[in-house]
């Protein structure tokens, strides 16, 4: 999971301290079922979009061949089955791993 932004760099502390407070909030309260609705519909116009380019196929076909897993199939039902627990729980299981890495660019005025 990577969540990038960019900030003056007398804010960045202040921000990475709010992404901390939001991701721990949704690991405790999930997503509104407004902002997984709309997670879902931006989900399936991409993936429709998608489906028109070769790289889409290129991709399923070389996870096919080293899983086995047809990644084209039921995309949208899956879709669809996803809770707000279920993504609670997703962000949950990452977070619960304690593996995160903060980077920090700051630029040189010119």
């Amino acid at each position: 999971m990577q969540i990038p932004y960019q900030a003056s760099p007398d804010k960045y502390e202040y921000l990475n301290k709010r992404v901390r407070d939001i991701v721990a909030q949704f690991v405790t309260d999930g997503p509104s079922a407004e902002n997984l609705a709309k997670g879902k519909e931006y989900f399936l116009k991409n993936h429709n979009e998608n489906l028109r380019e070769n790289s889409y196929w290129a991709t399923a076909l070389e996870t096919y061949l080293d899983t086995k897993v047809d990644i084209t199939l039921d995309f949208e039902p899956t879709l669809q089955s996803i809770t707000t627990d279920d993504a609670r729980r997703s962000i949950e299981q990452l977070m619960k791993q304690k593996n995160h890495t903060e980077v920090i660019m700051v630029g040189v005025a010119k």
